[in-house]
């Protein structure tokens, strides 16, 4: 993690802005019922299940984790937007505030 000083201090002396990728998957989790996952690196693969509770779950520590680094930012002085896939360019045009 970058240290906040150095934040700062990048905020003081430049113009900076952050467009934080968002998590796709931050509405709601893809997975629901029994899924089979693969590890890409050794290519185990597991079975388990996806209960509604872990979807709200990942749901909201996914808000969670995108809150706390624009939180971060903001402090240190940086314009802050979360970059949607669906929409990039509206997500250009809210961190300069211009939409």
């Amino acid at each position: 993690m970058v240290p906040r000083v150095l934040l700062r201090t990048l905020a003081r002396r430049f113009d900076c802005t952050a467009l934080i990728a968002g998590d796709p998957w931050r509405d709601e989790l893809a997975l629901a019922g029994f899924v089979v996952v693969t590890d890409l690196e050794s290519g185990r693969r597991r079975r388990f299940y996806v209960a509604a509770k872990h979807r709200a779950s990942y749901a909201e520590a996914a808000r969670a984790r995108e809150a706390g680094i624009r939180q971060l930012l903001h402090e240190a002085g940086w314009r802050t937007a979360i970059f949607d896939e669906s929409n990039g360019v509206t997500a250009v045009l809210r961190a300069f505030r211009l939409a």
